[in-house]
Order: C-alpha cells, then structure tokens, then sequence
C-alpha cells in the first residue's frame, strides 16, 4: 500500500511540473509573437518615414532621432530571442516562390497546365526595409550563393534560362516552348528549399494536357 501511494505522489509531482512547463512555454511564444509584431509595426512606420523623407515633409533631425530609437527598440526586444528564434524570424524575412507562369506549385508538388509554352519561376522577396541586424537579416537568406542553385536538375532541358533582378523581388525563370499535350517537366529541388516552400516532397512534377 505504502509503495503504491509513493509512486502516486511521485507521478502527481511530475505533472504538476510538466504544467508548469507548458505555461511556461506558452507564455514564451505569446511573448514572442508580441515582440514580432512589435518589430513589425516598428518596420512599417520607418517605411512611412521614408516616404516622408522622400516627400520632405518632416526635418531631417527628427527623422533621424525616430530611427535611431526604433533601431533601439528593436535591438532590445531581439535580446531576448533565443538563437533558434533568431534564425527562425530572419528566415521569415526571406520569402521564395515556385511557380508556373504565375500560378503557384501546390504542396503536394504536383501541377498540370494546358499551355504550349510556360515558365517556371522561383523568386526570391526580401523586405523593402528591415531592422534587423544586417548579420541576422543575412542568416534568413536561403544558403548557397544563389538561391536558383537549390534546382538540382531539371529534365527536359529548357529551352532558355531567365532573371529578373530587382531591389526587393529577384527572379530565376526557365522556358519551355512548343511543348504537346503529355509532356511532363521534372524538378528536384534541395530539401532546404522544399523547407522554405512548405512542399511535401522535393520531387517536382509539372503535367501538360
């Protein structure tokens, strides 16, 4: 009898703790949400602030000082971020897209067209404006020293290879023409970009009918 009430108590006492531990948790990752969206609103107000700046409408002093103080703020609340989180946010700072002539691939990585001529396109958006850190901004970049090279093999060959630069969206096309009903263009992709694409597979199928 007295065993089994000790091992009673005992397991009582580790719930207890694994609760206490999930509210913990919990409380951590509502904090968290709060600080980026804290970052946010604070990104999107010196975006306003550059408009101004453009428009002259506000001192040059002034705008100085509120960007020194969002800089500030930001740097505060990144503090304390753990460095999993840190990477996690940059990475959200990078968005990438695959698609085929502007109709996004599925998750399932499975499309069908009706088109004799497409392009597949993966772009690349980064945020007109960012307080982040540039050494912690740059972490959320895709790795590798262009983000296209995440396309390890394409087959059929297409038929010309395209980009698109720009100052926010940046993009890596290939074009296929004269394709016939039945053709079927595979790619795979690095299991990092299936990652930041939030696709099931890394084998990328594209039908024509």
């Amino acid at each position: 009898m007295f065993v089994l009430v000790g091992c009673n108590n005992e397991t009582s006492s580790v719930t207890d703790e694994d609760e206490v531990l999930e509210e913990k948790v919990l409380e951590l990752e509502q904090q968290n949400q709060a600080f980026q969206v804290k970052i946010t609103e604070l990104e999107l107000e010196n975006e306003d602030l550059q408009e101004q700046i453009c428009a002259e409408t506000v001192p040059d002093a002034d705008l100085d000082e509120r960007f020194r103080l969002h800089e500030e703020q930001v740097v505060e609340i990144l503090s304390y971020f753990s460095e999993e989180q840190l990477n996690a946010f940059a990475e959200d700072q990078w968005q990438y897209r695959l698609s085929v002539s502007d109709v996004d691939i599925p998750v399932s990585g499975v499309l069908e067209v009706e088109a004799d001529q497409i392009e597949i396109s993966l772009s690349q958006q980064q945020p007109e404006m960012s307080l982040l850190p540039s050494e912690i901004f740059e972490q959320g970049q895709i790795s590798g020293e262009s983000y296209h090279e995440h396309i390890l093999e394409v087959t059929p060959e297409p038929a010309e290879e395209t980009w698109r630069d720009g100052t926010v969206v940046t993009g890596y096309g290939l074009i296929y023409t004269d394709l016939t009903p039945g053709t079927e263009i595979q790619l795979t992709i690095t299991e990092e970009l299936q990652a930041r694409l939030g696709f099931e597979t890394n084998q990328v199928i594209i039908r024509t009918n």
